[in-house]
């Protein structure tokens, strides 16, 4: 089953791709830089920096198009993020996100209590739909930025991936789930899914629901594995995040 390409890049800026404990409390930050390439052409620039400590946490995120594909379809997506720690986790407090691809753009902010989405402002505002999912009804979940570094901040090469989490954007519910690590010539690879939830229309749904992606980590000297590369079969072809430096 292959994912659109619009969804791989939404889904490398929110959470289910580009980014513990053990050495990451020591080094609590991270600065990346993604180059996107979809069916081998250049596509997109990405970046994804943050910084936490044991008390608090902050990131921050931008894709914009680049080269032909800015000239097919112009557009960037840019998220910010923040909230406390709880015991080496990321609590979700305020989730910003900004997007604007040809003649559609969007502004969402959500504002978390308690682990629980409580107020959410859209402009334009969000249509009413019959499928719209309530935001109380999603405790539990995380915002996009903090998915992100729960999934792949680095961690000790033998305690990366294995985890899942739920995700909520301000309008629709995702599961992100990765494997547990494996071997291979290009570093230690991790298979992921990206689930469809709730909140999406049954259209979107017709098309699946599950979309599978990898994740691969390379590990320093130190034994510390960091993302190195996010791939995914999307409809334009094999869609290849590489992180550059």
């Amino acid at each position: 089953m292959r994912v659109s390409a619009r969804l791989f890049c939404m889904a490398l800026l929110g959470g289910a791709l580009a980014l513990g404990t053990g050495a990451a409390a020591q080094a609590n930050s991270l600065d990346y830089r993604f180059t996107l390439y979809l069916g081998g052409l250049r596509a997109a620039e990405v970046t994804f920096d943050a910084a936490w400590t044991p008390q608090a946490y902050e990131g921050r995120s931008l894709l914009r198009t680049v080269g032909l594909a800015k000239l097919l379809y112009s557009g960037f997506f840019r998220a910010e993020a923040a909230g406390p720690m709880a015991q080496d986790d990321f609590v979700p407090m305020r989730f910003e996100a900004d997007s604007a691809f040809e003649d559609d753009r969007q502004r969402v902010e959500v504002a978390y209590k308690d682990g629980r989405p409580r107020v959410i402002a859209a402009d334009p505002p969000f249509r009413p739909r019959p499928y719209a999912i309530a935001p109380e009804d999603q405790t539990g979940t995380l915002d996009p930025m903090a998915a992100a570094l729960t999934l792949i901040r680095p961690e000790p090469k033998g305690a990366i991936c294995n985890r899942t989490v739920d995700v909520f954007d301000g309008r629709r519910r995702i599961r992100l789930e990765l494997g547990a690590p494996r071997k291979s010539h290009d570093g230690l690879r991790c298979t992921g899914t990206y689930t469809r939830v709730a909140g999406f229309s049954p259209k979107i749904m017709r098309q699946g629901a599950d979309f599978p992606f990898t994740v691969v980590f390379r590990a320093n000297e130190a034994g510390i594995a960091e993302v190195w590369q996010i791939f995914a079969d999307t409809d334009f072809g094999r869609a290849v995040a590489l992180r550059e430096g």
